[in-house]
């Protein structure tokens, strides 16, 4: 068993994970807004707590926030500067995870999330990762590994063997993030990357755009380059360029539209 802290099977956590994804994404499937889905992203925060979740963008979306955006610079700026650049393209509202839409609503997410199993893994991983629990409301929760043994007590921090389950040197910071993060960091990077490429392969019932394209967005991974290396974990190289050839023009000239309009401000 390849384990996550010693108490997690990787393997489980992946399956567990990926029923969850699929799960709403097949919720996703039965709504109106599965029609010419431009793509969908798996979202994740690996080193900030652990979070993921689903967003998509599909043609009918992408024509109402372009209209948004119109209508709001034009008002904003007092010019018509918004155009394709914005729209279209690696730089432009089509592939913005920022503009995309939740796959469910935070309404269902509990739902459709709810694996015990992987709550309680992403639970812990926040717990360690962080040195807190956002749960501090329910202080005595206990959480449990993939075999269903007591594992964490949140209201001691401590395992069940009585060490502690995380350690804090604020006047250490540095020296704290490389001893404690990075190695769960690469862990859970591993699991994401594995499930968004088996949900890749499993997208028949998604009605897909001409060039459809799902990837991973890491959202401490906001720079053009952060956001490229992250898609190209699960969009073959060839649709990259063909669809992302002139990214690099792209931003140049809308960095200048940018510089612009702060000029005549």
């Amino acid at each position: 068993m390849k384990d996550i802290f010693g108490l997690f099977d990787i393997e489980v956590i992946k399956e567990e994970l990926y029923n969850c994804l699929i799960t709403a994404l097949k919720k996703f499937s039965l709504t109106e807004e599965n029609d010419e889905v431009i793509a969908i992203a798996l979202t994740c925060a690996v080193s900030n707590g652990g979070r993921v979740w689903l967003v998509y963008n599909n043609k009918k979306q992408l024509k109402a926030s372009a209209e948004w955006y119109a209508e709001h610079d034009k008002e904003t700026y007092n010019d018509d500067d918004f155009g394709d650049l914005d729209i279209y393209g690696f730089c432009g509202l089509e592939y913005s995870v920022g503009d995309f839409h939740n796959v469910v609503s935070p309404n269902d997410e509990r739902q459709v999330y709810n694996s015990d199993v992987y709550n309680n893994f992403h639970n812990i991983y926040y717990l360690i990762t962080c040195g807190t629990w956002y749960g501090e409301s329910d202080p005595k929760r206990e959480f449990k590994t993939t075999d269903g043994k007591f594992c964490i007590e949140v209201t001691t921090g401590r395992f069940a063997d009585g060490s502690p389950c995380f350690e804090i040197d604020f006047n250490n910071y540095p020296d704290y993030y490389k001893r404690i993060r990075c190695p769960y960091h690469d862990m859970y990077n591993e699991i994401i990357l594995d499930v968004a490429l088996r949900i890749k392969e499993n997208l028949d019932f998604i009605n897909k755009a001409e060039n459809f394209i799902f990837f991973i967005y890491e959202d401490e991974e906001q720079s053009d380059e952060g956001v490229e290396r992250y898609m190209l974990k699960t969009v073959d190289k060839e649709l990259f360029e063909k669809l992302f050839h002139d990214r690099k023009e792209q931003r140049q000239k809308i960095n200048e539209v940018w510089q612009a309009r702060l000029a005549r401000k």
